[in-house]
């Protein structure tokens, strides 16, 4: 149980820095290593969908990342500092089976039990991911 709040400026480098720093947390939280896995892997999908679509790699803009862990639930609010996310997300494609990219929202969406949109005041985009940690889907082994 515990709080994560940190701001990653919007550069390549800030994707492993937010991955480590998270990786750890989740580490700590004594979860199944599958368990840590989805999470971190939905979660790390919204933190690049806010680098790569929101910020648009400008090192100027911040990506805010706010997790909340209590008995029963992991809640995260990633944050960018962009414009037209919410009209960026009605407007997608779904990818095709075959396409390099475009397939992170629907990641999301399968590991987590709820995932809200909204548009924060400044513009930017607020992906709030909740997880209810009885029931995180978990990879099937290879």
């Amino acid at each position: 149980m515990g709080n994560f709040d940190k701001k990653y400026s919007s550069e390549i480098e800030s994707v492993k820095l937010f991955e480590d720093d998270f990786g750890s947390f989740l580490k700590g939280q004594k979860m199944s290593a599958k368990k840590v896995f989805s999470i971190l892997m939905s979660v790390s999908e919204a933190f690049n969908n806010a680098l790569v679509h929101g910020n648009k790699f400008d090192c100027s803009k911040l990506i805010a990342v706010n997790i909340n862990v209590n008995e029963n639930s992991l809640t995260a609010d990633i944050i960018d500092e962009g414009i037209d996310g919410i009209k960026k997300i009605k407007s997608r494609q779904s990818p095709g089976m075959h396409a390099e990219s475009g397939r992170g929202i629907n990641l999301i969406e399968h590991f987590s039990s709820e995932v809200k949109y909204e548009e924060e005041r400044n513009g930017g985009l607020k992906i709030s991911i909740t997880f209810d940690l009885a029931q995180v889907p978990q990879l099937r082994e290879l």
